[in-house]
């Protein structure tokens, strides 16, 4: 079964992922709106009940990819996405990439940021205990692309998501190898055991209890129901403060009905807050649009900061209060100073640009080019469709540079380009792997 994967830019971060669908070079663009959510297993997390979970992505890291655009980009398709096989890591990624979209689609998660979730292949579902194979993830892709939004908030998944061998205690890295279809552990690069699953408001706080699909082990180790922020009410419909509501609307302590935002030259006294595309100015808290160049900037009603300038301008501030919009700093130009930090303000540079503080004075730069030394921390260090990593995809290493991925069969011997972790480069092409060995290095023989 063919599976296409087709890349989109300008989402406003460096990458951003469309599954188009099995088969096909048409389909449905995948919803991208809120919040980032991954299928990968944070620190302390059960990793969720057969779900692929892989490398966790770094907080505020780039949206990885790779597209077939460019040098070697063999095996393209005719939309100008890459087309993944039948191997096994090719099918592990069809898998990761199916279920991550789906649960963005269903939970307002950010399907921009599903490949992260796919950097741990082969390995999630062929390490020891696994039954996967090659021909049972490629189904379950498709699976996954027609189970229901209740189904998925749930926690249920298609019967495709087999269980693995290993039993409760048992040590594990990935939940694809346990029974109970949960490994738990303490980070994404420790060794875990399978773990029980128990219900609502009973302790998760052994290291082989886990809660059950649609709870979450909470701070105090009890497992309460997820909030789903996809799922939260919107205007009009009723609420709890906990919980809140929909992006363009807010709880009201009153009515406990969600009450939308206030908008242009309404007051904002009450919620401090306003709808989309203006803002709440502090004097005389009334909704109003951000200033343009030349003109003070827009302070904040919450933190009397000045803030607050039209798309594509920047606040130059020089005290905490008074600032003034201007266009952003050129390439090779000082970023701008937070004048209560001294420090640099990484987002001064614009959208074009990057502020890298990697440097001193940090100046702003433009986006790198594929082999260019690039400064991870920054929000958009590469041009488009690259990513800023270290060569080897290690955790640490001395430089982070601006490569573009490349899948099976493209050239990988081509200066800026790198394997996607699920295959090797061997002969100067990617070849898929069987295994990384990354099971026995977090948990021994």
């Amino acid at each position: 079964m063919g599976f296409r994967i087709s890349w989109l830019v300008g989402l406003g971060c460096s990458w951003g992922l469309v599954v188009v669908g099995c088969g096909s070079s048409s389909g449905t663009h995948a919803k991208s709106n809120g919040g980032g959510d991954s299928i990968a297993a944070g620190a302390g997390a059960a990793s969720g009940a057969g779900g692929a979970s892989g490398a966790a992505p770094t907080s505020g890291g780039p949206g990885v990819g790779g597209g077939a655009s460019g040098a070697g980009a063999a095996n393209a398709g005719s939309g100008g996405g890459y087309v993944l096989g039948d191997s096994l890591s090719e099918a592990c990624i069809k898998y990761a990439l199916a279920s991550c979209v789906r649960r963005a689609e269903c939970e307002g998660g950010m399907a921009s940021a599903c490949m992260t979730s796919t950097l741990g292949c082969p390995d999630v579902v062929s390490s020891p205990g696994s039954t996967r194979t090659a021909a049972i993830l490629s189904a379950c892709a498709a699976d996954y692309a027609v189970l229901s939004c209740a189904d998925e908030i749930a926690g249920k998944r298609p019967a495709c998501v087999t269980p693995g061998t290993r039993q409760i205690g048992e040590a594990c890295a990935y939940p694809s190898q346990c029974a109970s279809l949960v490994c738990k552990t303490a980070s994404a690069e420790s060794c875990g055991l399978c773990a029980s699953l128990v219900g609502e408001g009973e302790s998760c706080e052994a290291p082989d209890v886990a809660c059950t699909n649609g709870l979450a082990c909470d701070s105090t180790k009890k497992c309460v129901k997820r909030q789903i922020p996809g799922t939260r009410p919107s205007a009009g419909q009723a609420c709890m403060p906990t919980v809140g509501c929909s992006a363009d609307s807010y709880c009201d302590s009153v009515t406990s009905l969600c009450t939308a935002y206030p908008g242009l030259g309404m007051s904002c006294e009450k919620e401090r807050w306003c709808a989309a595309d203006v803002y709440c100015e502090l004097d005389g808290l009334v909704c109003k649009a951000p200033p343009g160049l030349g003109a003070p900037c827009g302070v904040d009603s919450f933190t009397g900061s000045a803030a607050y300038c039209a798309a594509g301008l920047v606040c130059d501030r020089v005290s905490k209060e008074v600032g003034t919009c201007r266009q952003p700093p050129a390439v090779a130009e000082p970023c701008l100073i937070d004048p209560e930090t001294q420090t640099p303000l990484m987002e001064s540079c614009g959208l074009d640009k990057y502020c890298d503080a990697s440097v001193t004075p940090a100046l702003c730069a433009a986006p790198a080019a594929p082999g260019q030394a690039c400064y991870a921390r920054a929000a958009n260090p590469c041009q488009s469709e690259l990513l800023c990593v270290c060569p080897g995809f290690e955790d640490n290493c001395a430089q982070t540079v601006c490569l573009a991925m490349r899948f099976g069969k493209q050239r990988c011997d081509e200066p800026g380009t790198v394997c996607h972790p699920a295959f090797s480069c061997t002969q100067g092409v990617c070849v898929p792997r069987d295994s990384r060995g990354s099971f026995t290095e977090r948990c021994g023989p």
